[in-house]
């Protein structure tokens, strides 16, 4: 890969010599508002203008990988912050399944104890007395 790099940097700097040597005769001069400079080769012209054609490229690439970056930042701290919120809501939802078993071990304990089967109401839940079923208005 190297020597495509230099072959081609080969080429180009010997297409430049060509041109700069057979255009040396020939000047132009550069009116920019009321300014205007005295004459100069042409390829000289050439190459200032490619050189601030450059540095332009250059700002603007430079401009935009630090958008990227920037957008980069925001992504990590989001996702960040996603992770946190899953790893929470995912602790909640564990202490809330760990309640309902307890919940549920104390209703079949309550069941037992009033001689009622395991699935049934015991009578106590069904005069109004000892609690009751779990409703879904008890939700955590």
């Amino acid at each position: 890969m190297w020597i495509i790099r230099w072959v081609t940097l080969v080429v180009i700097v010997i297409v430049v010599l060509a041109f700069a040597l057979q255009n040396q005769g020939e000047t132009v001069i550069i009116r920019l508002g009321g300014w205007e400079s005295s004459p100069i080769p042409l390829y000289l012209s050439l190459f200032i203008s490619f050189a601030f054609g450059m540095v332009a490229s250059l700002l603007i690439g430079v401009f935009q990988h630090l958008q990227t970056l920037s957008e980069l930042v925001s992504a990590k701290k989001a996702r960040k912050r996603a992770e946190e919120e899953s790893a929470d809501l995912k602790a909640r939802l564990e202490e809330a399944e760990a309640r309902l078993e307890t919940l549920r071990e104390d209703l079949s304990s309550r069941g037992e104890q009033d001689g009622a089967e395991p699935g049934e109401t015991s009578p106590l839940a069904a005069s109004g007395e000892g609690g009751g079923p779990v409703s879904s208005d008890d939700r955590i």
